[in-house]
């Protein structure tokens, strides 16, 4: 629907109209300053392609004009702007519909099959629930099965399809294929962690677990990456995911923020784009027994500081040059005569580790 305004110079008697250069029959009498309403309907001579479902709509991937005739001209349906209303009860076409046997998510790309007899296309309309849905691609039919193969549809979770037969008679709608709705992340608490991993982060939203069904016969929990490296999964429910944060896989000073991905048992799945965060860091290796080594992090309570690492640390020393003396941090003695409780910049420190490997202590930089 729009509106607009022509300005012809010279004397005339018909406004005439034509879309991508083809004159259309439709004539509207020339009054000057005069105004009238008309509604055209476009065919497009273009071949159907996979209509681009992140926007308006997209005339030029429906080679029919947006216009589906039943058998003898009658029960004609529109389809305005290749957008496909639920309105089945007005066809009558001279076919039967196809039916769907199956449908594959791989991402955000669904695959579909159905069976139909005597015809040798089928176009397939894909939308959210309660709204149009859109021309998402067709199908050539073979032996009375037809196959549309991975196109992007988005968050789509609802599909029907109409079927032609050789003279090009269109059937009526097919019964509408309703999948469970896309997962949708709403929430990474927290938001970013050391390069090292191994923080314990909450991904929320809707529909994250896939509900038993004939394609997954139980709920199976979901897979998560954080960029390109796969997370642990520590416990899930159909609104948040818990998982272990792998290591960021460059150089710790390289860190950076990286897209959540979650991907269902049917292969659905959501991101969070740029979602969680590694901080940038230095790694000081330590050895079994004592280690000298600097804090190169802000002022920090010690045991936020050694994080997972404490249960290996059995004492801490570092001196301090007011009172010339040793300050001390054990989990040996009771807490009033812990004397080393916080951690300054560029402190240097006496540590020893328990046990018989190396580890590595992960620290932020000031």
């Amino acid at each position: 629907w729009g509106r607009f305004t022509a300005t012809v110079s010279g004397p005339g008697q018909q406004i005439r109209f034509a879309v991508g250069g083809i004159a259309l029959d439709r004539r509207v009498a020339f009054t000057s300053a005069g105004e009238t309403e008309i509604f055209l309907r476009a065919r497009s001579p273009e071949r159907r392609t996979a209509a681009s479902v992140a926007g308006g709509n997209v005339i030029s991937a429906n080679a029919l004009g947006g216009v589906l005739i039943g058998a003898g001209g009658s029960g004609i349906r529109d389809v305005w702007g290749n957008t496909s209303w639920d309105q089945r009860e007005s066809i009558s076409g001279g076919s039967a519909p196809p039916s769907f046997s199956w449908v594959t998510w791989r991402g955000d790309a669904v695959s579909i099959g159905g069976r139909v007899e005597g015809a040798v296309r089928v176009d397939v309309y894909g939308g959210d629930e309660g709204g149009a849905r859109r021309y998402i691609g067709s199908a050539e039919v073979d032996e009375d099965r037809f196959v549309l193969e991975r196109v992007v549809v988005g968050r789509f979770n609802q599909f029907s399809a109409f079927a032609f037969d050789p003279s090009g008679s269109v059937s009526s709608e097919s019964a509408v294929l309703e999948g469970p709705a896309a997962p949708a992340i709403t929430s990474v608490n927290p938001v970013e962690g050391g390069s090292l991993g191994g923080e314990l982060v909450a991904i929320c939203g809707q529909g994250l677990v896939e509900e038993a069904s004939a394609v997954v016969s139980s709920r199976v929990e979901p897979d998560v990456w954080f960029g390109g490296a796969r997370a642990a999964v520590a416990s899930w429910t159909d609104s948040c995911v818990m998982v272990r944060a792998p290591s960021w896989p460059l150089k710790p000073s390289e860190a950076g923020a990286v897209d959540v991905s979650l991907r269902r048992a049917d292969g659905r799945v959501a991101v969070a784009e740029l979602g969680y965060r590694y901080t940038p860091g230095r790694l000081a290796q330590l050895s079994p027994g004592w280690n000298l080594t600097t804090w190169s992090g802000p002022e920090m309570r010690i045991e936020a500081a050694l994080g997972a690492l404490i249960e290996r640390v059995r004492r801490v020393y570092a001196w301090d040059a007011w009172t010339r003396e040793w300050r001390l941090y054990t989990r040996e003695l009771v807490p009033e005569l812990v004397t080393l409780r916080w951690l300054s910049p560029q402190m240097s420190l006496w540590i020893f580790l328990d046990g018989d490997e190396a580890a590595i202590w992960e620290q932020p930089t000031d």
